[in-house]
């Protein structure tokens, strides 16, 4: 159960924002959504539109005749007619937007919404299927597009998809091939089908409340409580009607509508689960071993061509003052430090290239007369390596351990410049108040 809900936590908004990704710095201006699914709400339902629209018409007809604004109204009747009017002009001004935007097919349309997943939470949410016929589920996502409170909401993976992300670009795709200026909503997200015990698409949900943003808590993996019902249709794509009931006070399940389907995608979660169960790790564990060698970078470096000592002064100069917890001045502005001074360097740098073989072996002959010279035994040894035969590098690696009775490690950057480290082999350890680099030339 927890494993569903860390990963319901990643699934319930990860679609609804890749689906913006391209675009998210752009502004973005969105309409209201007020053209339902005609194919499937009757005349009456759009009464409401109609009405508005057809009295918005008449009103604008009417302004060189005596329009009612004009007529003796007191102040309460004035303003109730305004709001009214600007309700009307707005619907009128979607519908037309809509059609518009129809006719021209938006062949130059782009993809315009808000990635922001805070910002991820619906009162509405519109369960599908790609088992719907496609003309429903182009017109479902038509009627929803830049409906900023409702959410086309998919169970899992649509046949032939193998990943997440190509169920991602699989449902994005519905939309770019409708070329919506705004998108929909979209999400997978079984937990919600399971949780509204959703059986048959399509099927809307009005909640009384919106949506958490996530479906879990990936901290406590704890399931996140979920609002509660206010009322729901089967058959529709639309929730125009839907909502229509609940303004005339209806709730709870109002019935089936219109023609449903079965859901033809797996519960996403529990596919992932199947295939996590037939996974052999052991083998994953082995290749993902066996790809390190060939994944990690060397700081390459040149052979010596000559033997050379180089003397190197740690010594450097404070850029601000340095000051303890209660404020008080430890090292002023400009003060000049050796670390040396303060903390002994107990320890020898061997740095060679572990591919060539004689170079190998010049550093195993000399290794011990180096760590009697600067007194430093196994444990003090760094032996840091060029390069190393990635093929085989674990049992390369192993065999170098064993071979030298010392610590391997990689040469990083960090370490090749605060020596000065040039070439191959060399040594670095302390001496006095400074360190040497000693170069070898390998004949």
């Amino acid at each position: 159960m927890k494993s569903r809900l860390l990963v319901s936590c990643i699934l319930f908004s990860s679609l609804c924002a890749t689906a913006q990704a391209d675009v998210q710095n752009r502004n973005t201006t969105i309409a209201p959504v007020v053209v339902g699914d005609t194919s499937r709400i009757k005349d009456s339902d759009l009464d409401i539109f109609r009405d508005l629209a057809d009295k918005h018409r008449t009103d604008v007809n009417k302004q060189n005749v005596k329009s009612p604004i004009n007529l003796n109204m007191d102040e309460k009747t004035k303003a109730a007619f305004n709001r009214y009017k600007n309700e009307a002009e707005a619907i009128h001004a979607s519908a037309e937007q809509k059609v518009q935007q129809r006719i021209r097919n938006m062949n130059n349309g782009e993809f315009v919404g808000n990635a922001d997943l805070s910002k991820a939470r619906y009162t509405t949410l519109v369960f599908a299927s790609l088992s719907m016929p496609e003309t429903d589920i182009e017109e479902m996502y038509r009627s929803l597009a830049g409906d900023t409170e409702t959410t086309i909401v998919f169970r899992g993976l649509p046949k032939g998809a193998k990943t997440i992300n190509e169920a991602i670009a699989h449902y994005q795709q519905i939309a770019r091939k409708l070329k919506l200026k705004t998108t929909p909503n979209v999400i997978i997200n079984p937990v919600l089908f399971e949780q509204y015990q959703v059986g048959v698409v399509p099927t809307i949900i009005r909640l009384t409340k919106p949506t958490p943003n996530r479906s879990g808590d990936p901290q406590t993996m704890q399931t996140k409580v979920h609002p509660k019902m206010q009322a729901s249709v089967e058959g529709l794509i639309s929730p125009v009607w839907l909502n229509r009931q609940i303004k005339e006070g209806h709730q709870g399940f109002l019935g089936r509508k219109g023609a449903v389907y079965n859901i033809e995608e797996d519960d996403i979660i529990s596919e992932l689960q199947k295939r996590a169960a037939n996974i052999d790790w052991e083998e994953k564990k082995r290749q993902a071993q066996a790809r390190i060698w060939k994944n990690i970078p060397f700081e390459e470096l040149s052979p010596t061509p000559a033997d050379k000592k180089r003397v190197i002064d740690p010594t450097f100069e404070l850029q601000q003052d340095i000051r303890g917890v209660k404020g008080e001045l430890i090292a002023a502005k400009g003060t000049r430090v050796n670390p040396l001074q303060a903390r002994t360097f107990d320890r020898m740098l061997v740095v060679f290239d572990a591919t060539n073989r004689q170079e190998v072996t010049f550093v195993e002959r000399h290794l011990p007369q180096w760590r009697t010279d600067h007194r430093v035994n196994s444990e003090q040894t760094f032996m840091l390596m060029t390069g190393i035969d990635r093929d085989n590098g674990w049992t390369e690696h192993q065999n170098l351990v064993q071979r030298f009775n010392s610590r391997m490690y990689l040469l990083q950057s960090d370490v090749k410049n605060t020596f000065g480290i040039r070439h191959h082999p060399c040594i670095v350890y302390q001496n006095g108040e400074r360190f040497v680099v000693e170069e070898f030339k390998v004949d």
